[in-house]
């Protein structure tokens, strides 16, 4: 009787196994079908899961960039020049697919992509930086973070075998400084909290840990799965298509035109900003600002913001996965820099840093430190890009996909 009912569980058990496997295969061979279509999509799925992620690296025509607000946050004159219409129907041979949501910073953007993990290597992957992260506060606000982050993400990295110690104990401590969004899950916060202690008892703690967190992010996937299969279960109107289209782009067009419609929306200042963004309050805060700003005080900001400890962690982990990466940076804003009374030599050392650290993990960089004082680049001073950065921005992407030298 005993072994009548062990065979059950065992059959059971085992044909438990067999439908998850192709309920996986089946949410892989979906993701995949339908990855190009979604490019343009906005979903928190997307950007808090990491089964579409995955997906968008397994295909060789698709170009995955990891930022933050201003790969979706657009005013209407500034979106036919947008990378991710630009490239619409792979003009060049390939599609841009963007990964970003407003505050998504080094430390966020980290953890998707250990979440996307050996899928990395060899691949190219795009990081886009605002200035602004890396001298105007000391670090993310925990709002910010907690409304970008995921237990999927999260749980990727703290319970990665790919990725070494040292490396996971560093991410750890920072993770810490955001305790809580730990708090609702006891495994990973303990697993956290040993990770950071660097004590040999709670490294001991932290690898009796290591499997159940496997076991959790594995449940994790499967429910990301889930919820994309729901997703698009929600979306008869989508058709799954692909695009053999190399007509290519006519890059002088192409910036005659941004500088056209730029000109037209950014002429009631001398920065180049916006003009609605320059009459609901950037006139009046400018004003205050300078009163505020020196180099002093910015190269102080600068120095103690720790956005350069997790920008440095994001490229150790890029590194050790295997990538190819490209650091995008949008210039700072150089003539209402020097408004404020910061000189080119204070703004250099943002340019200089973001190089060196870039160099020593082996990652490409183009910081348009040569457009510091482009007044039709930036939208206003807290970042986002107008037309004309955005062609610089996409000349740069087809660049670097197909190989060319970035300038």
């Amino acid at each position: 009787m005993k072994q009548t009912h062990l065979r059950a569980a065992s059959l059971a058990l085992s044909l438990i196994a067999c439908l998850l496997v192709g309920a996986t295969l089946y949410a892989n061979w979906l993701e995949r079908r339908y990855v190009h279509v979604l490019v343009p999509a906005e979903f928190s799925q997307k950007y808090l899961g990491s089964a579409l992620q995955r997906a968008a690296f397994d295909q060789p025509d698709l170009l995955p960039v990891y930022g933050s607000s201003e790969w979706y946050i657009q005013k209407p004159y500034q979106d036919p020049y947008r990378a991710v219409n630009i490239f619409r129907g792979e003009p060049t041979g390939f599609a841009v697919f963007p990964i970003g949501y407003g505050d998504t910073t080094d430390l966020l953007i980290l953890q998707r992509l250990a979440a996307v993990g050996p899928k990395l290597r060899g691949k190219k992957v795009v990081i886009s930086l605002s200035p602004t992260w890396f001298f105007e506060r000391l670090q993310e606000p925990h709002r910010a973070y907690a409304g970008n982050f995921s237990r999927l993400h999260a749980g990727a990295v703290v319970f990665s075998t790919d990725l070494s110690f040292d490396l996971k104990q560093s991410i750890a401590r920072r993770m810490l400084e955001y305790r809580e969004t730990l708090a609702k899950d006891t495994l990973l916060r303990f697993a956290v909290e040993q990770l950071a202690n660097g004590s040999p008892f709670s490294r001991v703690l932290y690898y009796l840990a290591l499997p159940l967190g496997q076991v959790q992010n594995l449940i994790l996937r499967l429910q990301d799965h889930w919820e994309m299969m729901a997703y698009l279960s929600k979306r008869p109107d989508l058709t799954p298509e692909t695009t053999d289209s190399t007509e290519g782009l006519d890059w002088p067009a192409l910036f005659a035109a941004a500088e056209r419609e730029t000109r037209q929306h950014t002429n009631n200042n001398s920065y180049g900003f916006d003009n609605d963004d320059w009459n609901q309050g950037l006139k009046w805060r400018a004003t205050a600002e300078r009163r505020m700003m020196s180099d002093t005080r910015f190269r102080r900001e600068m120095q103690l913001a720790r956005e350069w400890t997790d920008f440095e962690l994001l490229l150790r982990t890029l590194h050790e996965l295997g990538a190819k990466p490209l650091v995008l940076s949008m210039p700072i804003g150089g003539t209402y820099y020097d408004y404020l009374n910061v000189s080119q030599q204070a703004r250099d050392d943002y340019y200089a840093k973001i190089r060196q650290l870039s160099s020593a993990y082996g990652a490409q960089v183009r910081d348009f430190a040569d457009h510091d004082r482009d007044n039709a680049f930036v939208l206003n001073a807290r970042g986002h890009l107008l037309p004309k950065g955005w062609v610089y921005y996409n000349q740069a992407l087809d660049n670097f996909y197909h190989g060319r030298p970035l300038q």
